[in-house]
């Protein structure tokens, strides 16, 4: 049940997650909610903690990951870079559940494993501990904005640019010429 709802939530929104669809979702009668877990409230609490939970193993293998990477600023973009792809695509499901906790005022939990991987991450790649705090800033703005994809390619180039930039700008990497991804973009949605 509780997998259940973390789905539909992560599908449909929060709204969704009545108890007769949790309990169709689950095959289970929504009488079995009552039961097992007392109540609505306690079974979407059970599956934004189960989200937290899955979050954290997913943040430990992205450290593993990122702990490849060359240290430094440009280290540090491509880290950003590659969070955000492998969160929005791959991750989807457990980004949306990520949303609708802190839409409910539930995230606080999931919003501190960010906040302590970005500033990690800053760490293992040798830059200053502010690094991580807008690492972890810029994260959660663009994270939002690529839950919601329209074009793939045109995105994901439109990413490279803002991540190199915000690396440039915040991070004292080299600057690179932007690719013109993010005018492109602008024209495209009108």
């Amino acid at each position: 049940m509780v997998q259940a709802a973390a789905r539909l939530v992560a599908q449909e929104g929060i709204a969704a997650a009545t108890a007769r669809a949790v309990a169709g979702a689950a095959g289970v009668s929504p009488s079995a909610i009552n039961y097992n877990l007392g109540g609505m409230e306690r079974l979407l609490s059970s599956a934004f903690a189960l989200g937290t939970q899955e979050a954290g193993d997913w943040l430990a293998a992205r450290a593993r990951e990122v702990a490849m990477l060359p240290p430094g600023p440009d280290g540090a973009a491509r880290a950003l870079e590659h969070v955000l792809i492998e969160w929005t695509g791959p991750a989807r499901p457990l980004a949306l559940l990520y949303q609708e906790a802190v839409a409910e005022g539930v995230g606080l939990d999931w919003t501190r494993a960010w906040a302590g991987f970005w500033r990690e991450t800053a760490q293992t790649l040798d830059l200053p501990p502010i690094a991580g705090r807008a690492l972890h800033a810029f994260f959660e703005s663009e994270a939002l904005y690529h839950l919601s994809p329209w074009s793939p390619a045109l995105e994901r180039a439109v990413l490279r640019d803002m991540v190199d930039h915000f690396a440039a700008v915040w991070l004292d990497a080299p600057a690179r010429p932007e690719a013109g991804a993010l005018l492109a973009a602008e024209r495209a949605a009108g």
